[in-house]
């Protein structure tokens, strides 16, 4: 495996070359040097096909043990030079990388761990797939792995773009027959016609169900076989199929701004916030390479299953207990000194403290305080002391006087009229 340096004397010919040219043109060795080591790595990728990411970072370097690449940039320059010119359906020409992604969040999602799942396989199951499978997806465009339909050439593309119009028709026509036969049926006038209609619509969808599996299957969309497979459950089949496909519009969604977030964030006073997304959150729609995850995580399960392995041994000897104790306490007091769970501590006290001292979170809490102690005041007033009220229920006292003067006898009052002409008619019987 060859090597490239960046901080090296000019010993390629194509990198001598560019030095003289930008030299004479320019006059400035810096400018020369800069340009020529630029078009030079350049170069040095492109004539050289690293089959990892991992590959490609080990073998460029900014100087002597300091590689020029970190992992993201090392896969990210991997899969733009990993890009090749393919044939689709023998008529037209177009760039595609040589790890295939999908449009579709669920059928790279799939993919992607199917793909996972296949390096982890031995190496002679692994050839049986691989001899079976231009034969079981033979609609499959995955570039290097395109089936036996998609290779016709002249045809292949036109065969590939009608099963895909006939595969969304046979959607529409699944989900018309399992919700409006019912209801045609309804109108019909015989005992339990929409109960008929219901049964009747449910097998007319089963045959355009059936139909989209095999096309979605042949043509290693998996996503979309899964989604489709949902309407088979009665009754709530299209229920579901509904809900899993807005699923997968908010997993896309959630793919094409995942990056946008975290810079967001990350110039935030909430920068921890994104680097935990970054490191603990999935990218539905990776395109990195999936051999080398699976070599990677098979390495990290191995060295997992020795170490476990080790400590039990250890534990059932009393010297091994000793000094798997002072291990522990040893990694405890690295993970307390760790820079890095320090750094991502400041960052979140520096945020933390930015957000107390935000003027509009201040003014926030001045109105709380506000608020609360309007509303102590309205609770004082409703329970401070008051005066007894006198009880309504008791009965009113008469407060006539017993010794009436304007009657005579305990009579009954007269009225002014009477009193008047009872008064005057008296006093003619004195006067007689």
């Amino acid at each position: 495996m060859s090597l490239w340096t960046w901080e090296s004397k000019l010993e390629d010919p194509y990198e001598k070359q560019i030095y003289k040219k930008i030299f004479n043109l320019t006059k400035s060795k810096t400018l020369a040097l800069k340009a020529s080591k630029n078009l030079g790595l350049f170069n040095f990728l492109k004539e050289n096909r690293f089959g990892t990411p991992k590959e490609l970072r080990d073998s460029i370097f900014l100087k002597h043990g300091k590689k020029l690449f970190d992992e993201k940039q090392a896969k990210t320059v991997w899969q733009f030079f990993n890009t090749i010119p393919r044939q689709s359906g023998g008529t037209k020409t177009e760039l595609q990388t040589s790890s295939h992604k999908s449009e579709n969040a669920y059928d790279a999602l799939i993919e992607r761990w199917l793909a996972f799942a296949y390096h982890f396989l031995p190496e002679t199951i692994q050839e049986i797939f691989d001899s079976v499978e231009p034969y079981a997806f033979p609609l499959s465009e995955e570039p290097g792995n395109e089936g036996l339909v998609t290779k016709l050439p002249g045809i292949g593309s036109a065969i590939n773009f009608t099963l895909d119009v006939v595969g969304q028709n046979n959607k529409l026509a699944a989900k018309i027959a399992q919700q409006s036969t019912p209801v045609i049926a309804g109108f019909i006038p015989i005992p339990e016609s929409s109960t008929l209609g219901l049964i009747f619509g449910y097998m007319i969808s089963t045959i355009f169900i059936f139909f989209n599996l095999l096309i979605f299957v042949s043509k290693r969309e998996f996503g979309q076989a899964f989604t489709q497979s949902l309407a088979l459950f009665p009754l709530i089949g299209t229920t579901l199929q509904n809900t899993a496909e807005s699923g997968e519009k908010i997993v896309e969604k959630f793919s094409k701004r995942r990056q946008k977030m975290i810079d967001a964030l990350k110039s935030s006073p909430f920068a921890f916030l994104g680097e935990f997304i970054e490191n603990y959150t999935l990218d539905p729609l990776y395109n990195g390479d999936p051999q080398a995850d699976a070599m990677a995580f098979k390495e990290k399960l191995k060295s997992g299953f020795t170490h476990v392995s080790a400590n039990v041994k250890k534990a059932f000897d009393p010297h091994g207990r000793n000094e798997l104790l002072s291990q522990a306490q040893q990694q405890f007091q690295e993970l307390k000194t760790n820079p890095r769970l320090q750094q991502l501590k400041t960052k979140a006290e520096e945020g933390f403290k930015r957000l107390k001292d935000d003027p509009r979170l201040q003014q926030l809490k001045e109105q709380i305080e506000k608020a609360k102690l309007r509303a102590e005041g309205a609770y004082t007033y409703a329970t401070r002391p008051r005066l007894p009220v006198p009880n309504t229920t008791e009965p009113v006292r008469n407060l006539t006087p017993t010794g009436n003067t304007s009657t005579r006898g305990g009579e009954k009052r007269l009225s002014k009229k009477k009193h008047k002409n009872k008064k005057w008619k008296t006093q003619r019987k004195l006067n007689k």
